[in-house]
């Protein structure tokens, strides 16, 4: 689930966003492409709606994973600071959101439109030993994003009716 997170004391948000306002605000957006859109983008083309960003920050991925993701949450981390002393605002993942925010006390909103969610492939050998493996892992794998899927559900529909 994606969030929008802004300072405390924004002069346009106070608890909640709308569509129409979140547009309206400069955005920070982060990318690890150097060329194109990010997922938001997208998803707002598609509807014909865009926003306005006001900072693009690009994450440059190293070879190994460790750095890959100490590199995006350094860049998360300096994202939320700027977006925490301005009146700019920045979409995320809600788990990095959390992460961070810990450091932080900013606003997390629900992003104001819910982002379609997409399928995964997985494809293997014909071969039956690996594939007897690979179906046992994926299984596992399978019933892991169920659980947690529904677990962030139940737990964003708690958050929602305590807010309410």
């Amino acid at each position: 689930m994606l969030v929008v997170m802004a300072r405390q004391r924004h002069l346009l948000i106070d608890g909640a966003v709308s569509l129409e306002t979140c547009l309206a605000l400069e955005h920070i957006a982060i990318s690890s492409r150097r060329l194109g859109i990010t997922a938001e983008e997208f998803e707002l083309g598609r509807r014909d709606l865009r926003r306005r960003l006001r900072l693009r920050l690009r994450l440059r991925l190293r070879s190994r994973s460790r750095s890959r993701s100490r590199s995006r949450s350094q860049l998360y981390f300096a994202a939320f600071r700027l977006a925490s002393e301005t009146d700019l605002v920045l979409t995320m993942p809600e788990r990095y959101a959390l992460a961070v925010n810990v450091h932080f006390d900013n606003q997390l909103l629900p992003f104001p439109f819910v982002r379609p969610e997409y399928g995964h492939c997985l494809y293997w050998p014909a071969n039956p030993m690996p594939t007897r493996q690979i179906n046992g892992c994926a299984s596992y794998c399978s019933r892991r994003i169920r659980a947690s899927s529904s677990e962030a559900d139940a737990g964003s529909r708690e958050e929602n009716a305590t807010n309410q």
